[in-house]
């Protein structure tokens, strides 16, 4: 027995196990006919047998009668306060919303709470104490693959909700129009800033 469990073998039948062996294959079956999992995962009995999957997109927010479309995407690139992905399933390539708190026009050039946030790109900024140099460099973790530098872009999952980009703040020179986006990232990964490590 495998794991505890009788090893099927060709030419074998039924009558080749023992009742203690029979009862526990039952166990493993009830087990396995009451197994649950969440979301975007989905068990489905069919005539085939079991099947097991992901839902390539889902609505929410159904019973409050509203809500968007949630769905998974790869990362092609990155701007300052978007990424650009693809449908996982295939697509055009889209611009989707980073969290606002992972976006760097909002931020770079201003003073927030005492701080100055000063932003080298995308990933990478310098927060102070207002008009001093003692501060830190932060980078953005788990950092995003993207190829070319990737194989492979990151999973992100993103709803479908429209979010009015304001790239007029943060000091931009020139200030440019602002957009409005279909996707916003929900950030799964628990994306955040952290202080670089200088090791």
């Amino acid at each position: 027995m495998a794991g505890g469990y009788p090893t099927f073998r060709e030419g074998m039948g039924l009558r080749d196990f023992k009742a203690r062996e029979m009862q526990k294959m039952s166990d493993a079956a009830k087990r396995f006919d009451n197994m649950k999992v969440a979301a975007p995962m989905y068990l489905r009995n069919t005539p085939a047998g079991v099947r097991l999957g992901i839902r390539t997109a889902r609505k929410i927010g159904a019973a409050a009668g509203g809500g968007g479309t949630v769905a998974p995407f790869v990362l092609t690139g990155m701007s300052k306060d978007h990424v650009l992905a693809e449908p996982l399933g295939g697509g055009d390539e889209i611009k989707i919303a980073k969290p606002y708190k992972l976006r760097q026009n909002p931020f770079h050039g201003q003073t927030l709470d005492g701080k100055d946030y000063v932003y080298f790109n995308s990933t990478q900024r310098r927060v102070s104490l207002a008009g001093t140099d003692v501060g830190e460099t932060q980078v953005v973790i788990p950092a995003y693959r993207i190829p070319p530098r990737d194989d492979r872009g990151d999973l992100i999952w993103a709803v479908e909700a429209v979010t009015v980009m304001d790239y007029g703040l943060g000091g931009l020179n020139p200030p440019l129009v602002p957009e409005e986006l279909d996707w916003l990232d929900i950030n799964v990964d628990g994306r955040a800033w952290a202080q670089e490590s200088t090791g």
